[in-house]
């Protein structure tokens, strides 16, 4: 996976090549750009306290709404893009400041805990108004992310975590080392972000 990341600033983007569909965040400006061959949906996750009759019973739950797709006027904070298998990207919009650093995450204890090689880190991004950071892992065959199956290959990870006030955004691409085009698609996606100052 390619390691530069292009800024974006305040001027109104290019119409994407045809069959590119481009999503945008209604609440942040932010887009992205979905190859014609991958496969986009959005839905509304909330991550907080759980409270019932306005008594804190869990510091936090995360749910997750149903699946729908790009377009159909509802609010989201989470995109989902997928293709070949095991290849895919989320962008999750937090409602939140950023709560991590990347200290934080050069040294979290995933890293060791799935033997996980840290090839690069971008200390610095800016995407529109957004600023943060990101990395590029290689994770070895077998590793799970998230609640998903076990990789039946080595993997490269690209991560970005970015912020801007009160929001926060996360971005995370797996495809497999055996897949470049998955590889490839994931670096065009992160490439077309783009947000409106």
């Amino acid at each position: 996976m390619a390691a530069a990341t292009r800024a974006s600033g305040g001027k109104p983007a290019a119409a994407p090549p045809p069959g590119v569909l481009r999503v945008t965040h209604p609440g942040t400006g932010l887009s992205l750009d979905v190859p014609p061959d991958r496969k986009a949906t959005v839905r509304q996750r909330y991550d907080g306290p759980l409270r019932i009759f306005g008594v804190q019973v869990l510091p936090r739950i995360v749910r997750d709404g149903p699946q729908r797709p790009c377009g159909d006027g509802e609010d989201w904070n989470v995109l989902s893009v997928s293709g070949a298998p095991e290849a895919g990207l989320d962008l999750t919009i937090h409602d939140r400041p950023l709560d991590t650093t990347l200290d934080a995450v050069l040294n979290d204890p995933f890293t060791k805990i799935t033997g996980t090689e840290i090839l690069h880190a971008e200390p610095d991004l800016q995407i529109g108004p957004f600023r943060g950071f990101g990395v590029i892992r290689r994770m070895p065959a077998a590793t799970q992310i998230k609640n998903g199956p076990e990789l039946s290959g080595p993997s490269m990870l690209r991560q970005i975590w970015l912020s801007r006030g009160g929001t926060a955004l996360e971005l995370q691409g797996c495809a497999l080392e055996s897949q470049p085009d998955g590889q490839r698609a994931i670096d065009a996606m992160v490439g077309s972000l783009s947000a409106q100052t």
